[in-house]
């Protein structure tokens, strides 16, 4: 198993900072915000044998919490999707579904077909 970080909210949005008052709440909060959003644009991760986790890491100020998205990295489809996922990432809350599904959509490749 291995894992990618995604942030804890689009990458051009506001988050929560490490060390300020209620920092876990907040980023808690924003976490499950944007595992909804992820869900909302690009469907349920476990159907690609993936799964999202909040996860904490050192930091000066304290710990600091990211989403993550762990994959069986033995798996093609649950690694390319994990990768898929860390490429699409949404920059902005207000992003619909729309605007990804019209011009990208993941469709695992065929390691019978690799050359």
């Amino acid at each position: 198993m291995d894992y990618l970080t995604l942030g804890t909210t689009p990458y051009e949005e506001d988050c929560a900072q490490v060390g300020s008052e209620d920092y876990y709440s907040a980023a808690k909060k924003e976490a499950s915000k944007y595992v909804a959003l992820l869900r909302e644009l690009f469907g349920d991760e476990r159907d690609h044998f993936c799964v999202y986790k909040l996860k904490s890491f050192p930091h000066d100020f304290g710990t600091y919490y990211e989403v993550c998205i762990v994959f069986d990295d033995n798996d093609a489809e649950s690694t390319q999707f994990a990768y898929f996922i860390e490429d699409m990432l949404p920059s902005r809350w207000d992003m619909k579904k729309e605007e990804y599904t019209e011009t990208f959509s993941f469709c695992p490749e065929d390691d019978d077909n690799v050359e």
